[in-house]
């Protein structure tokens, strides 16, 4: 008796453990997009800051018109 209560406490203890590798790996995966989107943020950030500054009013190069 007591020892499958035993038994049974360790086999959730290793779901517990499996369950949070998985997480931590799903988190460090979500990090790694979000500091990606950052950096692109920046780019696109400083793209627009460019733009703003030369007072341009022609469309970006490669955007089609409104009318296609």
């Amino acid at each position: 008796m007591e020892n499958e209560r035993l038994v049974g406490l360790e086999t959730k203890l290793a779901f517990q453990e499996q369950i949070s590798d998985q997480l931590s790996d799903v988190l460090r995966d979500q990090q790694s997009q979000l500091d990606t989107l950052k950096q692109s943020l920046s780019r696109l950030t400083a793209r627009l800051g460019q733009f703003e500054k030369t007072g341009a009013s022609d469309p970006l190069p490669d955007e089609k018109p409104p009318h296609y």
